[in-house]
């Protein structure tokens, strides 16, 4: 039987993200032809489950470039933040099919001290 990778604590977005292998690819039931980050898990509270993610779906890109692994999720989300964004618009492969989802941006802890944050 194939080991169970770890899944990614949650993070960016509220997801847990593992790199689309070969274990990721069969124990998610991902076809071939799909590339991107597998959403291994999330946070049930956060925008991106409100949205309708969830585990075994697969981020093809984060506003419109492509994804290779967890790292480059983390790396678009971040320059969002810097550009002051609130959103990011995900790419995923979800239920078969493909589609956008304009994800609201989690603030860190630390954003979160006064004057930070949201309004």
């Amino acid at each position: 039987t194939p080991q169970k990778p770890p899944a990614a604590k949650p993070g960016v977005l509220g997801l847990s993200l593992l790199p689309l292998d070969a274990n990721t690819r069969q124990r998610f039931e991902v076809p071939a032809q799909i590339r991107g980050v597998v959403v291994a898990d999330l946070d049930a509270s956060s925008d991106a489950a409100g949205k309708g993610l969830k585990p075994g779906d697969v981020i093809l890109s984060v506003n419109q470039r492509p994804v290779a692994g967890p790292a480059d999720v983390a790396a678009e989300v971040a320059a969002a933040k810097k550009a002051g964004r609130d959103n990011v618009l995900l790419f995923v492969y979800h239920d078969h099919h493909q589609a956008a989802l304009a994800i609201r941006i989690t603030p860190d802890k630390d954003d979160a001290a006064p004057g930070k944050g949201r309004n």
